[in-house]
């Protein structure tokens, strides 16, 4: 039997692979693991201290969010961010990363919302090429598409009731 100890110690190595593996780290390079394993297991590290998440939970939706993530040009550290966020929000592990990969597939351009939800969008004020830019950071995109969360029926029309809570506690702690 494993110490109580050993086994979060396992689950740490496996968050920190899985999590690697998810943002395309070259893992088997040595020296490019070596460094990146720091950033990133500080990442984590740091996230569950001060977050409502706890490292497994995070890994959990990194293995459900990190190649969206990734795509979406979200930094690793952003994404730990965005999954403290949801946590804190009441959705953790696999139902926050499923969550997370959602939301940023619907923010990823105008072309994936309906007309009506868009048209609803920018009579509150959002500006879609704002949200959808990769280039800036998640936060910023995230308090541009705040300018909606006070209207839950625009943004069940833009995610879905089944992520609508997600897009708006992600959107409410865009600052965090």
């Amino acid at each position: 039997n494993f110490s109580e100890s050993a086994h979060l110690k396992l689950q740490s190595m496996d968050a920190l692979a899985n999590s690697m593996l998810q943002f395309g780290v070259n893992v088997a390079d040595g020296k490019v693991a070596a460094e990146e394993s720091s950033r990133f297991i500080n990442a984590l590290a740091s996230s569950a201290k001060v977050g409502a998440a706890e490292i497994p939970q995070v890994a959990d939706a990194i293995l459900v969010a990190g190649v969206a993530a990734k795509g979406a040009k979200v930094s690793f550290e952003e994404t730990n961010a965005a999954i403290q966020v949801l946590a804190a929000g009441g959705k953790v592990g696999a139902e926050a990363g499923t969550a997370l990969r959602n939301v940023l597939g619907k923010i990823a351009g105008e072309e994936v919302i309906p007309k009506e939800a868009l048209d609803t969008l920018k009579s509150l004020g959002v500006d879609m090429k704002k949200v959808s830019d990769t280039s800036t950071p998640l936060a910023e995109r995230l308090k541009e598409l705040s300018k909606a969360s006070g209207d839950a029926t625009a943004f069940a029309q833009v995610f879905g009731t089944e992520n609508a809570a997600a897009a708006s506690i992600l959107a409410n702690g865009a600052g965090t």
